[in-house]
This record gives C-alpha cells, sequence and structure tokens, in this order.
C-alpha cells in the first residue's frame, strides 16, 4: 500500500495504490500525511482471498483521495465502506448542509476500469473500511442468487460497473464494531473475517433488492458525470434542481440519465433526493436537537404532515417518534 502525495494545488491530491492482491502477505500501516491532517491506514491481509483496510484519520486541509482506474480482468472485487462512523456533532450553524451530505455514510463498489474521486474538506473525520475479496470466494457465498443481473454483472470481468448505496444502521453498527475492536486480539484474523464478510452481506442484500433486469454499460466518463449529477442535487435540501441543469451538467439526455442514476444509486433522481434529505432531518433531529416543525421547515417543508409522511417512508417511523428515541 503506498500514498502518491501532491502538494502543488490549493487542495492536497493523495493517490491511493492498493497492493491489490489478498495474498500478499504483510500486514500493514502507514500514518497518514502529516501535512493534511492527523491519523492512519491499516491494511489486514487476512487470507489469500480476503484483505481489509480500515482508514481513520481527521482532516486539517482540502483533499481528494482518488484511486486510479486499473484497466483489464480483475479477480478481486473491492467494497468501500466510507463514514461509516458518525462525527461527533457540531453546532449547527458550524456544519453547512452540502459538506453533511458529503459525508453521509455509503456502500461503493466498482469495477477496476472507473477511476474514483472524493473530495473532503478539512474538518472532516473520515472512517473507511475498503474491503477486497476474491471474486471466486464471494460466488461461492452468495450461491444461487449470483444469477441476479446485477450479480452476474458483479461477478464477471468483461463490464464496467459501479454500484452504490446509502448506509444502512446494520452496516454502521458493524462497521463502530470494527473500528473500536483491539488490534491486540488474539483472534483478530477471525474476527475481521467474519464482519468483513458480514458488511459485504448486507450490501449484497440491499443490492438484491432493486428490480434491474438490463445492466446497462457504464463508462469512466458517465461514472463521473453521475457523481456531479448527485452532487448538485443534494447541494440544497429546501430545493431540488430542475431536471434541464441535471442533464446540462451529466451531458446527457433526462432518460439516460434517469436510467444510469438508478442503475448506479438503486433509487429515483426525486428519491434519491428525498431520501438524503430524511437522513439530514434525522441528524437534526437526533444532534441539533431541533424540533419536528423546525427540521421540516428547514429542510423546505411547508406542509409538516407531508413531511412526516416522507421521513416515514424513507425510515420507518414517523419523526416525533425518532426523536423521543434520542
Amino acid at each position: 500500500m503506498q500514498l502518491r502525495i501532491d502538494t502543488s494545488d490549493a487542495i492536497g491530491l493523495i493517490d491511493v495504490l492498493l497492493d491489490v492482491h489478498p495474498a500478499i502477505a504483510d500486514d500493514a500501516s502507514v500514518a497518514f500525511p502529516a501535512v493534511f491532517g492527523a491519523g492512519s491506514i491499516q491494511r489486514f491481509s487476512l487470507s489469500p482471498s480476503l484483505f481489509v483496510m480500515i482508514h481513520q484519520y481527521t482532516l486539517t486541509a482540502d483533499v481528494r483521495l482518488r484511486r486510479r482506474a486499473q484497466p483489464g480482468d480483475q479477480h478481486i472485487i473491492t467494497f468501500s465502506f466510507r463514514n461509516v462512523i458518525r462525527p461527533a456533532a457540531l453546532p449547527t450553524a458550524a456544519r453547512p448542509l452540502h459538506q453533511e451530505v458529503s459525508l453521509l455514510p455509503s456502500v461503493q463498489v466498482s469495477s477496476s476500469d472507473i477511476d474514483l474521486d472524493f473530495f473532503f474538506p478539512a474538518g472532516s473525520q473520515i472512517n473507511t473500511i475498503i474491503i477486497g475479496i476474491d471474486v471466486t470466494l464471494l460466488t461461492g457465498l452468495i450461491g444461487p442468487q449470483a444469477r441476479n443481473p446485477l450479480i452476474q454483472t458483479l461477478l464477471g470481468t468483461h463490464q464496467s460497473y459501479l454500484y452504490e448505496e446509502i448506509g444502512s444502521l446494520a452496516v454502521q453498527q458493524i462497521a463502530t464494531d470494527i473500528m473500536a475492536h483491539s488490534t491486540t486480539d488474539l483472534l483478530l484474523t477471525f474476527y475481521l473475517t467474519i464482519n468483513a464478510q458480514a458488511l459485504i452481506y448486507q450490501f449484497i442484500n440491499e443490492l438484491l433488492k432493486r428490480e434491474t433486469t438490463v445492466v446497462y454499460p457504464l463508462r469512466d466518463d458517465e461514472g463521473k458525470s453521475l457523481f456531479a449529477v448527485r452532487a448538485r442535487l443534494v447541494q440544497d435540501l429546501g430545493q431540488a434542481p430542475g431536471m434541464p441543469a441535471l442533464t446540462a451538467l451529466a451531458g446527457m439526455s433526462e432518460s439516460k440519465l434517469r436510467r444510469l442514476f438508478r442503475q448506479v444509486f438503486g433509487l429515483s433522481l426525486y428519491d434519491y433526493y428525498q431520501r438524503v434529505r430524511m437522513h439530514e432531518a434525522a441528524r437534526l433531529l437526533r444532534e441539533a436537537n431541533l424540533s419536528v416543525s423546525e427540521t421540516g421547515y428547514r429542510l423546505g417543508f411547508t406542509n409538516l404532515s407531508h413531511f412526516t409522511r416522507i421521513f416515514a417512508k424513507h425510515l420507518g417511523q414517523k419523526p416525533k417518534q425518532y426523536a423521543n428515541r434520542r
């Protein structure tokens, strides 16, 4: 595992160069570059078919983390569980909405020929788990469900893919336990092997819930465009952007944008926007101690009954019930 660092621009650039083959025997721990923050990146080689990397650091400067594309067949599938531990609560005014959304817990898997690039503002607390698993091992674990179109693309080596899910509470709990677990545990390899597979299970289980019959090819530039659209979509949670602005940003027709966005993120543009709004509403209720009405109005709702219905649809309970659990 290596870090390639570029400090020539106003925003620091770090290329994370993974030794992606799990069979590399040595575990490793790399201190995060002090010029950008404090913390570490740890790698655990659990078996010839499985590795785990744990990123834990706090940024003192704006940073872009980039994974360069590696064209060609790739028999290691890499899952990224990002922002899996919520940062400590800050005063509401100190955390702009768009920065909070950029740190939303999420799970992502992509083929190795897609370049990934993430921006994190100074002050961000990064808690990410990366899991690499051999495609043969994962195929055996999934079993008959490997015939699902999305899973077939994931397990194949001939078509580019990119899938992302907003991190569930189950994913956050497993990841939190991993982060807190002692590295001196004599059964650490056993523990990490079980829980790494549990995290992958949670993601695959959500992927299987998608109603997908056809998987469309995805180019590297289209993946970048979809992330730009997603960022624009959630930039202002009080007012959604219009479709013309999104199609212009993506450089796609409306039908293609809708189709590829749903394929990558598992939701329509509208439902994704509402899902992120409700996650922000939950944070405001839980961490900022806002009332239900204050939360709804801050997120652009003028009808609190409508806000309550949307919240219950996406989070499974009414906002007042959720707030009373604090």
